[in-house]
């Protein structure tokens, strides 16, 4: 990584989480919403909306947080508060994906 050298070795943990995790749901998101099991177009827009807003708050703040002394700003530590949030939508959106699968016509 190009941005190892430029912030310290604890922030680089973060930004590696950060980064895995936006990879890992937004292929996700991918594959979820092109599946054919889950028949209802609100369901996975609903599925959508959680795992898209989990990705934003949990791995972008998680970016942010780990990047501020790029910024020169340390008022960006305010962004470690919005992860947990940005979990739990990600934690919804998984749990509706396996109710909707669940409750699928298609078996």
């Amino acid at each position: 990584h190009r941005i190892q050298p430029l912030i310290p070795e604890q922030h680089f943990e973060s930004y590696k989480t950060g980064i895995l995790y936006w990879m890992i749901h937004v292929l996700a998101t991918l594959v979820i919403l092109n599946l054919d099991i889950i028949v209802d177009i609100n369901h996975k827009k609903r599925i959508g909306v959680f795992m898209i807003s989990g990705i934003v708050l949990f791995s972008f703040s998680l970016l942010l947080h780990s990047t501020r002394t790029l910024w020169g700003d340390e008022s960006i530590k305010i962004f470690a508060h919005i992860t947990p949030f940005g979990g739990v939508l990600l934690i919804v959106s998984w749990l509706l994906t396996a109710l909707y699968i669940k409750k699928s016509p298609i078996k």
